[in-house]
């Protein structure tokens, strides 16, 4: 009986020391600091590898009327050869 306590009390103090030593910190999304300089970007979808990726980063070629973004110019190409 004796054993069972000492253990028991060698593993609440174990938990004990973890938690003091390894604490977590726990952000939420809402309490993020958020700058007045912070530029939030729409995302684009390649229609070719269905990549997303910001607008000033893509691609973009008008083909018949229509606004397509593309992720490199291999997509590109894929894609033309595909709507031809």
């Amino acid at each position: 009986m004796r054993q069972v306590l000492i253990l028991a009390l060698l593993i609440a103090l174990g938990y004990v020391i973890s938690r003091l030593l390894f604490t977590r910190r726990r952000v939420s999304p809402t309490t993020a600091p958020q700058t007045p300089d912070m530029v939030i970007e729409e995302m684009v979808r390649d229609p070719f590898c269905h990549l997303y990726l910001p607008r000033s980063e893509a691609i973009r070629r008008s083909i018949r009327g229509q606004d397509y973004y593309f992720c490199s110019p291999g997509c590109l190409e894929k894609f033309l050869a595909i709507r031809s």
